[in-house]
C-alpha cells in the first residue's frame, strides 16, 4: 500500500453541507469495512474527500447515522474535535509549499518533517515530488477516526510514522525536526503539557502549538504554519516576545476571512507565519523586532463609523501582506471586531504564493545531515525499561516484550481517560501481548521477571497487571476485560453556563470564561449574568475565581484592592458588596482579650497605663521590637511612692516597674538569694512577686477598656489586624479525577480536600485516622500534575510505609510514574545516582522514607543564607534580652553553636553537592509530608524559661524539614503536610505549625517570635500536677489555655484542613464501633516489687531535680520510661536494672551457674550469691492485656480487621 499524493494541480470540489456530510459518511463506512486492512488507490480517493465535522451544518445532516454507526467513545471523541476540525484548502497548502521550497537549500538529504495537527494529511499529500524520497515524516492527529483515515492514506513507512493523540503527548523532543508545517488548532483554551513550564506559553492552544513547534525544530530549521491572528494581534506581548527571542520571523501573510469557507465552512482571519529558529536564544534584555508590539489601527464598520482596534505593527508597516481589505464587523463577543475581506474575484492562493516568493530568502535552511536512523516519533526518549547493549539474546527479547506490555498498558489507560475510541483495539493488543509473554516467559510476578526488573520503576506497574491467586497461577487484572480508570467529564448536549463552569474547573483547575462562552454558545455578558454570585474577578490577578475562594482569606486586603479597581471599572462594586458581606462581624471590646505585652497594643497605651498605675513616674521611651518580642522601658521612678512601687504593685524584692517589664517580656519573676556563693531561689519571695505580677496584669485588662474612646480605638486596631479573615470553604463536587481507578469512590470530604490542595500552596491535611488522607493526597498530586500546575512531587513517608504508599498510589492511578527510594538509594555511595534519576526523570511522584529525606543535600549557598539569618536573629535576641533566665539563655546559646557547626559542615556538604545534585536542582515544586507531627520539635527562641511543657528541642529532623519547606514555598512551590494529630502535647505546637505553613502571615502580624504569639493567643496557668515519678504533687506553670480563640481558629483555617469523624456526612462512611461500646482498661493492684521500685524512682527524681546527679547518668526521661515499663511488667526491666540477690534461691540452687551475673559496677557478686531476673507474676498487665485481646478477637469474627490501641493512662502510683 502506497502513500497517497495528490496529482499536480488537482483540486477538490465539495458542494454544499449535505454533499460534504455524504462524503464524510462514505469515508467512515469504508473505514469500518476496512477494519485495519490496507486501502486501494480507488478507496484512498474516497477517503481523501473526508473534511471532518467542524462545520455544524455538515454534522447536522449526518447526526442520526453517526449515532447509529459509531461507538459512544468514538462519537464523544468526534464531537470533542469539532472545535478545530477545519481542513485546509489544497491551493493554500501548495502556495505554502512553494515558499518552503524556496527557503530550503537544494541539498535535501535526510529531512525530518513534523505535522503536529495532521488531519487526514493534506500537507504530506501535497509534498513536492523532489522531497518525497528524501524526507521522513511524523504526523500527529488527536481524533481517532481521522487518525485511522490518515493511516490508510499514509501507511507507516520504514522511517515515517503517525501518532494518535495530542501534540502534548507525542514522543517528540527539542531540536528534532528540520521543518514543522501545519494548520494548527485555534482556541483561547489551555493545553496541559508538563514539558513547558510557563503557563503563559500554553494558555491558548494556537500559541502553544507555535511555541512547541519552535521548540522541537532544530536550530536553523523552519516553522511554516497557519495560525490564529490573535497570536500577533492580542495586546499581551509575552508570547510574541518569547517567539522573537527563539526565532526570526521571515514572513507573515494575513489571509482573509473566507480563505477556508469552502473546505471547512468557517469564516476566520488567519496568519501564515514563516519562522527560522535562532541558533542561540536572545537575552531577556535584547532589543527585539518591532513586530512584538501592536498598534491601534483606525478602521471603519459597515455604518462608516471609525473605531481603533489593536493590530500587529508588522501589518501596519507591511499592509500589502494582508491579502484583503481590513475593516470592522459584528463579532461573537464585540460589536466592532477586526476582520479582513477579500477583494471580489481575488485568487487568495496565488496572492499568497506570490507574496511568499517575493519576501522569503532563497536557500537559507540547510537540513542537518546525520540525525540517526531511529524511526520518527518512536523511542525519542529513554525508555523506563532499559535494554543494555551487552544483554544476552533471550533476556533482550524478554525485556523488549516487557517494554511492549508496559507501553500497551499505559496507552490503553490513556485512551480510556481521553475516551478517544481506541481502547478496545488496544485492549485486544494488550491481551495478545500478555498471552505471548506468559507462554514464553511465565507470569509477570514470577521470580525470573522480578529478578530481571529488580529496582526498576516499571516493575510495580507490571506486577499490577496480574492478580495473585492463592495456590495457583495469577490471573489477568481487570484492565484486560473492561475500563478501569475514570474518563474526563463530557458536557451535556445543551450545557448551561453552570455546566460549563464546572467543566472548566474540572478540566483546567480554574475559570476560563472564553471556554464557557464557546461551550454554551452564549456571549460573555449573558454568561456572567447567569453565573452572577458564583464567580468574581480578582483585581489583583485579573483572573476569575469561584465565589467560595474569592470570598475567603484576607477580606480586608481584597476590599481595598476592589476599591482601587472600582475607580476605573465600576463592575468591581459588586465585589465590594460581596466582600463586605463576607467580612467577619467586628468584635466589641468585651470580646477581645488584650494582655499586657501583646505586640499589637501601641506603645503610647502602655505609657498611659504606667502613668496611671505608678503616679509620678516619668517615662522617657518605650520601644517594642516585633522580631524579638522585646519591650524596652526607660523611665524614672524617683517621684513614685515606695508604697506603689514595693507594696501595692510590687514587693520588697521586686519593684512594680521590674514586674511590669517582666510581664511585657513574658518573663516569670524569680527571686534568688546568695547562699555559699550559689544562687538559690527564694520560694516565698518568688511566689509573692508572681502574685503581684498577676495583680498588675488583671489591673491592666480592666483599665484598658474603661475609657470608651480608647476601647473603640483599640477594638478597631485589633479587628483590622486579626479579625479580617474569613474561613475558606472548598467544594470539590465537580471533580471527576480523570485517570483514577474506576473502582474507587471518593467521599465528598476527600474531593473537598483535593480541591483545596489544588487551590492553595500550603495546606495541612489534618483529617482523623481512617478518613482517607493518603488517597486524598495521591489524587491531589495527580490532578496538579494533569493540570500542569506542578512538575514533580516528593512524598516523605515513615520508613515502614514507603512501599505501601507506592502500592496505594499505583492502585489509585495505574498510569502514575512513581520513583520509590529503596533502603540503599540514598546512601552516600548511591545518592548521586538516585538524585540524578529524580532530576532527569519525568516522575509524577518521588516517594522517600523520612530517614533518607534528611540525606538529600541542600545547596551550600541556600543553607548558608538561611543559617546566617537564623544566627543573626538569635544573637540579636541575646544582646537585647537581659535577664531572660539562665536556662533560656543556655538553650539559645546551644542553638547558635549548632547553627555554627552546620556552617562548618558546609565544606563537606559542598563537596557532596559537587558530586551529586542538590535539593534545589531536583526540579521539585511540591513537597508532601506524611505523619507531619513527627516534625513538630522545631526550635524557637523564648524568654518563658519557667513555663513547663515547652519542648523546645533543636530537632535536626524538624530543622531540615523547615529549610526545605521554606525553600519550596519561597520558589512558588507547594507544601502539604498530613497528620491525624496536629497538636498532641503543648499549645506551642500550634505556633510551630504556623511557622511551617503560614510564615508570611506571621511576618505581617509581627508574630514570628513565640513570645508575642503566646501573649496574644495563650495563657500561662499555675496548676498542681502529680510528679512524673508518682511521688507527690508540685506546682507547674504551663500554657494551658487559649485566648482570642475565634481569631486564632480562623487564622489556622487558612491553611489547616481539619476534620473529625463527627463532621463527616452521615452515611457516607462507616466507622467500626468500640467493643462493648467503651474502652477496656486493664487495671491491676500493684505488687510489693513494683511499690519498692516506684519508691526508688521517686528518690532518683529528687536527685535529678536537685542537680546532684549527672544527666548522662540519670534524667527524668529515663525515669518516666522505666516507670512505664515497670507498670506494664517488671520483667521488661531486666536489661535496665542491676540484678538482685535472692538468698533463698541461692540456698536451693548452690550449683546453678547460669543465673550468675555481674552487678552494675562490673564487679563479681559475692561468692555463693545467686542472681535472678524478675519472676512471672499473676498481676502482669502484659498477660492480662493479651488475654483481653484474645477475647475481643474471638468475640468479633465478623470484622475484617481489628485495631488495638495501647495507652499508658497514668504513671504507676504507690
Amino acid at each position: 500500500m502506497k502513500t497517497f499524493y495528490f496529482p499536480d494541480n488537482q483540486t477538490l470540489s465539495f458542494g454544499n453541507a449535505r454533499q460534504k456530510a455524504a462524503d464524510n459518511l462514505s469515508a467512515l463506512r469504508m473505514l469500518k469495512e476496512k477494519n485495519g486492512l490496507p486501502a486501494s488507490p480507488e478507496q484512498q480517493r474516497i477517503l481523501i474527500r473526508y473534511t471532518g465535522w467542524g462545520d455544524t451544518a455538515v454534522y447536522n445532516h449526518a447526526a442520526a447515522e453517526l449515532d447509529a454507526m459509531l461507538e459512544k467513545a468514538e462519537l464523544d471523541a468526534l464531537k470533542a474535535s469539532m472545535l478545530n476540525a477545519h481542513y485546509t484548502s489544497l491551493d493554500i497548502i501548495r502556495a505554502i509549499w512553494q515558499g518552503v521550497s524556496q527557503a530550503f537549500a537544494d541539498d535535501l538529504t535526510g529531512l525530518r518533517i513534523l505535522d503536529p495537527s495532521a488531519g487526514i494529511g493534506h500537507f504530506r499529500s501535497l509534498e513536492p515530488a523532489a522531497w518525497r524520497e528524501k524526507s521522513d515524516w511524523l504526523e500527529i492527529e488527536l481524533e481517532p477516526l481521522t487518525a485511522q483515515i490518515l493511516t490508510l492514506l499514509h501507511p507507516n513507512a520504514e522511517r515515517s510514522s503517525i501518532f494518535v493523540g495530542g501534540f502534548e503527548n507525542a514522543p517528540v523532543q527539542a531540536n528534532q525536526f528540520d521543518l514543522v508545517i501545519s494548520n494548527v488548532p485555534f482556541g483561547d483554551y489551555p493545553v496541559v503539557d508538563s514539558s513547558i513550564q510557563d503557563k503563559r506559553l500554553k494558555a491558548s492552544i494556537h500559541d502553544y502549538f507555535l511555541c512547541k513547534a519552535i521548540d522541537v525544530t532544530v536550530p536553523g530549521g523552519l516553522v511554516a504554519i497557519i495560525t490564529s491572528r490573535y497570536t500577533l494581534d492580542k495586546k499581551d506581548s509575552f508570547v510574541r516576545r518569547w517567539v522573537a527571542r527563539h526565532a526570526e520571523l521571515l514572513a507573515a501573510i494575513r489571509l482573509p476571512e473566507n480563505a477556508f469557507k469552502e473546505n471547512a465552512g468557517t469564516q476566520v482571519v488567519t496568519d501564515v507565519l514563516f519562522l527560522r529558529k535562532r541558533e542561540h536564544v536572545l537575552a531577556e534584555d535584547a532589543l527585539l523586532p518591532a513586530w512584538v508590539d501592536v498598534v491601534d489601527m483606525p478602521l471603519e464598520n459597515k455604518d462608516a463609523e471609525t473605531h481603533s482596534v489593536p493590530v500587529n505593527s508588522y501589518y501596519a508597516a507591511h499592509p500589502e501582506h494582508a491579502l484583503g481589505r481590513a475593516c470592522l464587523t459584528r463579532g461573537m463577543y464585540a460589536a466592532n471586531e477586526y476582520t479582513l475581506k477579500a477583494e471580489t474575484g481575488a485568487n487568495i492562493a496565488d496572492m499568497l504564493a506570490g507574496t511568499l516568493l517575493a519576501v522569503l530568502p532563497v536557500g537559507i535552511v540547510h537540513p542537518i545531515a546525520d540525525q540517526g536512523s531511529a524511526p520518527l516519533g518512536i523511542q525519542t526518549h529513554k525508555h523506563v525499561i532499559p535494554v543494555p547493549d551487552k544483554t544476552r539474546p533471550r533476556e533482550r527479547k524478554q525485556l523488549e516484550a516487557l517494554r511492549k506490555l508496559y507501553d500497551l498498558a499505559r496507552d490503553l489507560l490513556e485512551s480510556e481517560i481521553e475516551a478517544d475510541g481506541q481502547a478496545e483495539h488496544l485492549r485486544s493488543r494488550l491481551n495478545e501481548a500478555y498471552d505471548n509473554y506468559l507462554l514464553y516467559y511465565g507470569a509477570l510476578t514470577g521470580k525470573h521477571t522480578q529478578k530481571l526488573l529488580k529496582g526498576n520503576p516499571a516493575l510495580p506497574f507490571l506486577r499490577a497487571l496480574e492478580v495473585e491467586v492463592p495456590g495457583g497461577m495469577p490471573r489477568k487484572a481487570e484492565i484486560f476485560s473492561h475500563s478501569t480508570v475514570r474518563a474526563q467529564r463530557v458536557l451535556p448536549a445543551a450545557p448551561s453556563a453552570k455546566d460549563a463552569l464546572l467543566l472548566s474547573l474540572d478540566q483546567f483547575g480554574e475559570i476560563d470564561l472564553d471556554f464557557i462562552c464557546e461551550a454554551t454558545g452564549v456571549e460573555e455578558g449573558l454568561v456572567l449574568e447567569e453565573l452572577k454570585g458564583l464567580l468574581y474577578k480578582d483585581p489583583a490577578t485579573r483572573q476569575w475565581q469561584p465565589a467560595n475562594l474569592y470570598l475567603s482569606g484576607n477580606i480586608l486586603e481584597k476590599i481595598e484592592a476592589a476599591k482601587v479597581a472600582a475607580e476605573d471599572d465600576p463592575t468591581y462594586e459588586e465585589n465590594i458588596v460581596a466582600l463586605r458581606d463576607a467580612m467577619p462581624k467586628p468584635l466589641l471590646p468585651g470580646e477581645i482579650r488584650a494582655r499586657l505585652g501583646s505586640g499589637w497594643i501601641p506603645t503610647d497605651v502602655i505609657q498611659s497605663f504606667l502613668e496611671y498605675l505608678l503616679e509620678g513616674i516619668r517615662v522617657e521611651t518605650i520601644n517594642y521590637v516585633p522580631d524579638l518580642g522585646m519591650w524596652r522601658i526607660k523611665a524614672f521612678d524617683w517621684a513614685v511612692t515606695d508604697y506603689l512601687l514595693y507594696s501595692e504593685w510590687g514587693t520588697e524584692r521586686r519593684s512594680a516597674l521590674d514586674l511590669i517589664s517582666n510581664s511585657l517580656n513574658a518573663q516569670t519573676p524569680i527571686v534568688y538569694d546568695k547562699v555559699d556563693d550559689r544562687q538559690v531561689m527564694n520560694k516565698d519571695a518568688t511566689i509573692a512577686a508572681q502574685a503581684k505580677l498577676e495583680k498588675i496584669e488583671a489591673a491592666f485588662e480592666v483599665w484598658l477598656w474603661e475609657d470608651p474612646e480608647r476601647a473603640e480605638h483599640l477594638a478597631q486596631l485589633y479587628n483590622r489586624l486579626y479579625n479580617i479573615y474569613a474561613r475558606p470553604h472548598f467544594d470539590g463536587a465537580h471533580l471527576t479525577l480523570p485517570g483514577m481507578n474506576a473502582e474507587i469512590t471518593m467521599r465528598p470530604h476527600q474531593l473537598d480536600a483535593v480541591w483545596r490542595i489544588l487551590q492553595e500552596r500550603s495546606v495541612l491535611l489534618a483529617h482523623e485516622v481512617g478518613l482517607g488522607k493518603t488517597l486524598t493526597s495521591v489524587a491531589a498530586i495527580m490532578e496538579l500534575k494533569r493540570l500542569g500546575r506542578i512538575n514533580k512531587a516528593m512524598v516523605v513517608v515513615p520508613n515502614h510505609l514507603t512501599l505501601q504508599w507506592q502500592e496505594e498510589a499505583l492502585w489509585a492511578y495505574p498510569l502514575a510514574k512513581i520513583l520509590c527510594a529503596g533502603p540503599k538509594d540514598l546512601s552516600k555511595a548511591k545518592r548521586g545516582e538516585f538524585l540524578s534519576r529524580i532530576a532527569t526523570g519525568d516522575w509524577d511522584v518521588v516517594v522517600v522514607p523520612e530517614s533518607s529525606f534528611k540525606l538529600l543535600p541542600v545547596g551550600a549557598d541556600a543553607l548558608n543564607e538561611f543559617l546566617e539569618a537564623e544566627i543573626e536573629k538569635l544573637r540579636n535576641f541575646l544582646y537585647q534580652s537581659a535577664e531572660i533566665g539562665r536556662s533560656a539563655e543556655k538553650q539559645i546559646q546551644k542553638a547558635i553553636k549548632r547553627y555554627e557547626a552546620k556552617l562548618v559542615d558546609k565544606a563537606s556538604m559542598r563537596k557532596d553537592a559537587a558530586e551529586t545534585i542538590t535539593w534545589e536542582m531536583l526540579g521539585l515544586d511540591m513537597l508532601l509530608v506524611d505523619e507531619f507531627h513527627a516534625y513538630k520539635n522545631l526550635f524557637f527562641a523564648t524568654k518563658m524559661s519557667r513555663v513547663a511543657g515547652l519542648a523546645n528541642t533543636n530537632s535536626q529532623r524538624a530543622f531540615d524539614m523547615f529549610i526545605k519547606s521554606r525553600f519550596i514555598q519561597q520558589q512558588g512551590g507547594r507544601f502539604v503536610g498530613i497528620t491525624a494529630t496536629p497538636v498532641t502535647n503543648t499549645l506551642a505546637e500550634v505556633f510551630t505549625l504556623q511557622r511551617y505553613f503560614q510564615y508570611p502571615t506571621l511576618e505581617r502580624l509581627g508574630l514570628t517570635h513565640f513570645d508575642p504569639w503566646a501573649k496574644l493567643f495563650a495563657q500561662a496557668v499555675a496548676l498542681p500536677e502529680m510528679s512524673p515519678e508518682g511521688g507527690g504533687f508540685r506546682i507547674n506553670i504551663r500554657l494551658a489555655k487559649f485566648v482570642n480563640v475565634p481569631e486564632l481558629s480562623t487564622l489556622l483555617s487558612q491553611f489547616c484542613e481539619a476534620l473529625k469523624w463527627e463532621q463527616v456526612q452521615t452515611g457516607t462512611i462507616s466507622r467500626p464501633m468500640l467493643h462493648q461500646d467503651r474502652p477496656l482498661i486493664v487495671e491491676l493492684p500493684s505488687t510489693p516489687e513494683l511499690e519498692d521500685y516506684i519508691a526508688d524512682l521517686a528518690e532518683r527524681a529528687t536527685a535529678v531535680r536537685n542537680g546532684t546527679v549527672s544527666p548522662e547518668f540519670d534524667n527524668m526521661l529515663k525515669i518516666t520510661s522505666e516507670g512505664r515499663k515497670a507498670a506494664l511488667d517488671m520483667r521488661l526491666l531486666n536489661h535496665l536494672l542491676p540484678a538482685y540477690v535472692d538468698d533463698q534461691l541461692r540456698d536451693e540452687n548452690p550449683d546453678d551457674e547460669e543465673q550468675a551475673s555481674q552487678d552494675d559496677d562490673g564487679d563479681d557478686d559475692t561468692p555463693g550469691d545467686v542472681v535472678h531476673a524478675y519472676t512471672d507474676h499473676p498481676n502482669s498487665k502484659a498477660y492480662r492485656s493479651a488475654d483481653l485481646i484474645a477475647a475481643i478477637y474471638h468475640a468479633t469474627p465478623h470484622s475484617r480487621a481489628a485495631q488495638v490501641v495501647f495507652s499508658d493512662l497514668g504513671t504507676p502510683k504507690r
